[in-house]
């Protein structure tokens, strides 16, 4: 049975039914809990709301569970090189059951203007302020609430939480029940929820390529059999040279040390042009051959060890792959470009913005920041790309679907 409301506030009640229906039938593991969560932001006009379980002692994600407008990748980029610089974190000491900590009231808007975290990864995907409050909390356990404003909206202020507060008892009430669930259960990866919406397609495998994890976009690739393969649990290319391809650029992350191996890239692997030798251990893109009539397929291997990542995939180390197929000219993907180059989100979306004809004057209204700030970022994406102008960055990003394996010794071709 559900609990009865709490006193309603200002939220539609139409909005808190469905609020309240989804939390609870998530919570009773019948319903996704996107669902509750995209209903809150419905509710509450928000940009993302993200709930994550962790371990006090060690940090470690248990779970996360998230819905909302943000883009999917958001999540992937967060765990694997955002979350170190999160300022958030700081705050974790503050929060009580029921007490909201607002990022606003701690980092004034001079510190968002030099905060990596805000400049390159929040604001550029559409987020801005987060209020945040402790759902549960335990001897060994915390869970944590996190609401989300997108850009150009103000914060969570005094009315606002107000109207949060009955939303926030029935998700407190259902994430009870969901932990109870999951006492009796199997634990599952944290990371891998994050990565089911993911338009493109992510498969995790380990050192020996075992599969450990394929979200549906990559379960239907390999189950089409065109490029990758499924082999008695390991993954592999349809032909033996996407098989060596792969276990050499799985080899190059050096996924049995604990951190940045000194690992030179083997046979395989594309060297990007202007990519630091150091930046070669933790990444490496391959090009993997389809069967006959089918497309080949780009594969950017990022290595994910637990210290580095609050262990939300799991206690051991592996590569998370990302699957871009080469089937049809389609939009630049800025996380794909992210990856390929290194570049951080706010780079990757200006560059294939002006890859895809756009100014620099209309990049900056389009995103609502100043000229010399994209202007400045674009500088970041020559330095990172190894190139010096416009031309060549735009040319480097048209031909990235043409990067073949390179030769022992050799720079990426293109076709």
């Amino acid at each position: 049975m559900i609990p009865a409301a709490p006193p309603p506030g200002a939220a539609p009640s139409f909005a808190m039914d469905e609020v309240v229906a989804a939390a609870y039938e998530a919570a009773a593991g019948v319903r996704p809990w996107r669902d509750a969560c995209d209903a809150v932001c419905a509710a509450m006009d928000l940009w993302c709301v993200q709930i994550l379980g962790m371990l006090r002692r060690s940090g470690a994600i248990t779970f996360a569970l998230e819905g909302g407008p943000r883009a999917p990748e958001a999540a992937l980029q967060h765990l694997t090189r955002y979350h170190e610089i999160d300022p958030r974190r700081s705050l974790l000491p503050h929060l009580r059951v029921g007490h909201w900590v607002h990022d606003h009231e701690h980092f004034d808007d001079d510190f968002v203007a030099q905060s990596p975290y805000f400049q390159e990864y929040l604001i550029p995907l559409g987020g801005r302020h987060a209020s945040t409050t402790l759902l549960f909390a335990d001897e060994e356990r915390l869970v944590l609430l996190s609401l989300f404003k997108g850009v150009g909206s103000p914060p969570l202020d005094d009315d606002g939480v107000m109207r949060v507060e009955p939303i926030r008892v029935h998700l407190e009430r259902a994430v009870r029940i969901h932990l109870r669930r999951q006492a009796s259960r199997p634990m599952s990866v944290a990371g891998h929820t994050l990565l089911e919406v993911m338009p493109q397609g992510v498969i995790i495998v380990d050192a020996a390529r075992r599969i450990t994890y394929r979200n549906p976009a990559a379960a239907e690739l390999i189950a089409s059999g065109s490029t990758l393969v499924d082999r008695r649990g390991h993954l592999d290319g349809v032909h033996l040279r996407g098989s060596q391809a792969l276990a050499s650029a799985i080899e190059s992350l050096g996924l049995a040390s604990p951190r940045r191996p000194e690992a030179a890239v083997d046979r395989g692997a594309i060297v990007l042009p202007g990519a630091p030798p150091d930046d070669r251990t933790d990444r490496a893109l391959l090009r993997i051959d389809g069967a006959a009539g089918a497309a080949d397929v780009l594969v950017f291997a990022i290595a994910v060890r637990p210290n580095d990542t609050m262990r939300s995939f799991g206690d051991e180390a592996c590569a998370v792959l990302v699957v871009h197929p080469l089937d049809a000219p389609t939009r630049l993907d800025p996380l794909i470009v992210s990856l390929a180059f290194g570049l951080s989100p706010a780079e990757a979306r200006v560059a294939t913005a002006i890859a895809e004809g756009a100014s620099p004057e209309e990049v900056a209204r389009s995103r609502r920041v100043s000229l010399t700030t994209v202007r400045t970022q674009l500088r970041g994406v020559f330095e990172k790309m190894g190139v010096r102008r416009q031309s060549e960055m735009v040319r480097m990003l048209l031909e990235l679907p043409r990067l073949r394996p390179a030769t022992a010794g050799q720079s990426a071709r293109m076709q």
